[in-house]
């Protein structure tokens, strides 16, 4: 697990950026600051490879042999119903302790995290083709009804944000 690529990649990160004369090398205008921008450029096609990789799973299908119906739906439903409230409630106590700012942009992105689908990285953190698609199957009914419970939530966050 700690010798996956990603895990070596953030801990290559992270020793780099805390360790300043090692920065100070990738700096623009220092010797490897072409690298930076050369990680840059291949960083920026993240979110399309994300994007199709997501679609990628979503065509898996809607089943999968190592999870049954009523699992991804109980999956779902604490997803897409529960989880909002219980962000709201958490909001709700954080605002009332003085924890969050009194700006109700920040307060609605806070809670509308709450209430998205889970995150197209589950898809790449599954490893094995049959997690694949266990993973997908959740994720395929997640998205087709987040469209409803976000239009639900999302009306409630406002209310709650703008009184």
């Amino acid at each position: 697990m700690l010798t996956e690529p990603v895990n070596v990649a953030a801990a290559a990160g992270l020793a780099v950026g805390l360790t300043p004369p090692l920065k100070a090398l990738f700096v623009s205008g220092a010797p490897l600051g072409w690298a930076m921008n050369s990680c840059k450029t291949v960083g920026t096609a993240c979110f399309p490879l994300m994007t199709l990789l997501l679609g990628c799973n979503l065509a898996q299908g809607t089943s999968s042999d190592r999870v049954d119906m009523p699992s991804v739906g109980v999956v779902t439903i604490v997803r897409l119903v529960v989880f909002p409230f219980v962000c709201l409630g958490v909001s709700r106590f954080c605002m009332a302790k003085g924890w969050l700012p009194d700006d109700p942009m920040i307060q609605f992105v806070i809670l509308l995290e709450g209430c998205v689908p889970t995150a197209m990285t589950m898809g790449m953190a599954a490893p094995g083709p049959n997690t694949q698609k266990a993973v997908s199957a959740m994720l395929f009914w997640q998205y087709i009804f987040s469209g409803f419970t976000m239009a639900v939530f999302i009306a409630i966050f406002l209310d709650e944000v703008l009184s």
